[in-house]
């Protein structure tokens, strides 16, 4: 990879980094240690592109352990992830659910994905991604500006990163110089959740003419303002179609709004929840159980607060409306409303299904969630997509 490139991409999004909310981790990975009872963690395997040798040290799950990934899943049809609207190769996200760690980054490297390790020098033994190589220093820097200082407000595990690029003729959208680093010390789960990153934004690329963050942006703020002048505008003697316009621009704002979640928080949200899914029907093997679940909680909780306070907002709106003389705008208003509702209660129902079986962890992490200190139980996790901020005061309602 050109590493003055690197460093135009990094200098461009530096600033924006640093005002992004979009994307946070809850920190409570525990690194298990104890000799592997599956494989010996030493260098008897080498990836075509990690270094000579490694030593894992003294992990309880070794990421030699699992099936070889097959790559020819990353072929496989787009398919709905079930989760607002989003979509991505399932056959290659179920691929990693039992390969090993190992296989999972070979396969990914050879779509030409970079992968680097973040070494840990004041760590425990367990370095799990010790088979890939260290990260360029450009990476390494960027990776201690965005990991906080302060112990109490937890650790960087995992960071993806990419950059849309569209041809301006054939508006086909490329991405460029996808790349996932790594703490050397984190392990599979977070591995398989920046490669779900990866599929949702290969699937965004292969989309004709894909609307960048910023034209969302401009759509939102667009579409707001006028629903806000429009209705200032409507009384009961103005026509249907000023009626129809009003609730064509809170349909559009909403489209928009739930687009750029949906690329943010919500994608977040996604991915937990699947691996979540997927690990209470046996389906995930090789990860921290009860440790990575409650992580989950954490993690699908703080990002469901990133979007559903202005859901309601949004929602409370919509209820104040009163458009039964209109009846083409009442319905459109009615069917937005409904999907606002929709929307909230699968976010509430994702979360419930995680805590049943580990209830008292929960009433734990529920006190820490309305707590001062709730930002400091979580690492920070970024997707930099086109390092384009969102501008939360303006778009959010």
């Amino acid at each position: 990879m050109p590493i003055a490139k690197v460093i135009r991409y990094f200098k461009q999004g530096s600033t924006l980094l640093f005002r992004s909310s979009l994307f946070v981790l809850l920190l409570m990975t525990v690194i298990q240690c104890g000799p592997s009872n599956k494989e010996n963690n030493s260098n008897d395997k080498r990836l075509g592109f990690g270094p000579e040798s490694f030593n894992i040290g003294d992990c309880n799950l070794s990421p030699l352990n699992g099936f070889d990934f097959d790559s020819n899943t990353f072929n496989g049809p787009t398919q709905s992830s079930g989760y607002f609207n989003k979509s991505l190769s399932l056959q290659a996200f179920h691929e990693a659910l039992d390969s090993s760690s190992y296989s999972i980054v070979d396969a990914l490297y050879r779509q030409n994905v970079n992968l680097y390790r973040i070494p840990q020098t004041n760590s425990q033994n367990c370095q799990y991604f010790d088979f890939i190589f260290t990260a360029p220093e450009i990476y390494q820097q960027q990776w201690n500006v965005l990991n906080p200082r302060s112990t109490r407000r937890g650790r960087l595990l995992g960071l993806f990163t990419t950059f849309f690029e569209k041809n301006p003729s054939s508006l086909q959208v490329t991405l460029n110089q996808p790349t996932i680093l790594l703490r050397g010390d984190t392990q599979k789960w977070t591995l398989v959740h920046e490669m779900a990153h990866y599929l949702f934004a290969k699937d965004r690329a292969s989309q004709h003419n894909m609307p960048f963050k910023r034209e969302l942006e401009a759509h939102a703020l667009r579409s707001k303002n006028l629903a806000v002048l429009t209705k200032n505008q409507l009384t009961s003697n103005s026509p249907s179609s000023l009626a129809d316009q009003l609730m064509d621009h809170y349909q559009s704002f909403w489209d928009a709004n739930f687009e750029l979640d949906s690329r943010g928080p919500l994608e977040e949200f996604t991915i937990e929840s699947l691996l979540v899914e997927k690990f209470q029907l046996n389906q995930l093997t090789g990860v921290n159980g009860d440790t990575n679940i409650r992580q989950a909680y954490f993690y699908m909780s703080f990002n469901a607060r990133e979007v559903t306070p202005s859901y309601r907002r949004f929602l409370q709106e919509l209820e104040e409306l009163n458009l039964q003389q209109w009846p083409s705008a009442q319905r459109k208003l009615d069917l937005l409303k409904a999907k606002i509702r929709s929307t909230l209660s699968f976010i509430e129902e994702k979360i419930q299904l995680v805590t049943p079986t580990h209830r008292p962890l929960f009433d734990i992490a529920d006190a820490a969630l309305d707590s001062n200190d709730f930002e400091f139980a979580f690492q920070k996790h970024y997707d930099l997509d086109e390092l384009r901020n969102r501008h939360q005061l303006f778009l959010k309602w």
